[in-house]
């Protein structure tokens, strides 16, 4: 189900204006209310609906928006260095007030399969492997967040909804992490009791899946340890092969998408795999591996 508002239900007249530097934006209509949007790879605004799964609104002016980020940036440099994903879902369980968070990456369409997670993640995320349902394969079908704040009274995944509760969740958010038209995998949080996110832990919870998204794309090997004095590698910093080159190249033209698409299509496949790129690479080239519908 799409979670572009359509009905009487999408209410308020708020909207999100939650930008990270240089981030293009776009519009989206609501009840023919023409709100702003961004992308981050996940859309960062979606409609302030009464029905479960849509997301809150923030108004925030520039100032603020940066504060923000710099804010979420720091509580992950903050962690104990070690793996970039463990950093972000540890800094996340903390500042969110979750009892658990977990980062999928897509096996294929119809596997996501847990990267990393702190808390509970690690069990609400084996609950929505196993099901193949639950928020996360909602929010990385759709490209929107994903939102139930109280399973119990929500219908759209009954299994994982009746699983999840046995297990203590009551309430679970799921946000996408793409790279354009590619999609990578999930962020999601999870909580012991009914609950909704607020405005602020909306907000934060983009950027944490904003950074999840950086970290995957980010060249290096998928478990190299990030500190305070690397931080760069969270925001995209590395290098590059001629051999990753030919090999974007290749992927690109096998799934129809720009190299940058393709880069990131590479990057994920290596973090799920758990190998080095330069090996997924080589796969590639040698024609070991392509890039299909199901990648």
């Amino acid at each position: 189900m799409s979670l572009l508002c359509g009905s009487a239900s999408c209410v308020g007249e708020r909207h999100l204006a939650l930008a990270l530097p240089e981030t293009p934006a776009g519009t989206h209509a609501c009840l023919g209310k023409v709100r702003r949007s961004v992308r981050l790879g996940v859309l960062l605004s979606a409609p302030v609906c009464a029905r479960p799964g849509c997301a809150p609104m923030v108004d925030e002016d520039t100032a603020d928006r940066g504060s923000r980020f710099q804010a979420v940036l720091d509580s992950v440099m903050g962690q104990t260095a070690g793996p970039r994903p463990d950093m972000v879902c540890g800094a996340a369980l903390l500042r969110l007030g979750t009892s658990g968070v977990g980062i999928t990456v897509a096996v294929s369409e119809q596997l996501l399969q847990n990267a990393s997670a702190a808390g509970t993640g690690h069990v609400g995320d084996g609950i929505q492997a196993e099901l193949g349902e639950g928020p996360a394969y909602a929010a990385h079908v759709t490209g929107w967040p994903a939102l139930a704040a109280d399973l119990a009274t929500d219908d759209r995944w009954p299994a994982f909804a009746l699983a999840a509760g046995e297990a203590g969740i009551r309430a679970s958010f799921s946000f996408p992490i793409r790279s354009g038209e590619v999609r990578l995998g999930t962020m999601n949080l999870y909580r012991g009791a009914a609950d909704p996110l607020s405005d602020g832990e909306y907000a934060d919870a983009l950027i944490f899946a904003r950074l999840a998204l950086d970290m995957l794309t980010a060249p290096g090997v998928a478990g190299e340890p990030t500190s305070a004095s690397n931080g760069h590698a969270l925001l995209g910093g590395g290098r590059s092969t001629p051999q990753v080159h030919q090999a974007t190249g290749m992927v690109s033209i096998q799934l129809g998408i720009d190299v940058a698409g393709a880069l990131a299509a590479l990057r994920a496949r290596a973090y799920a795999s758990e190998c080095n790129m330069s090996d997924i690479a080589a796969d590639v080239v040698a024609r070991r591996l392509h890039f299909g519908e199901d990648t």
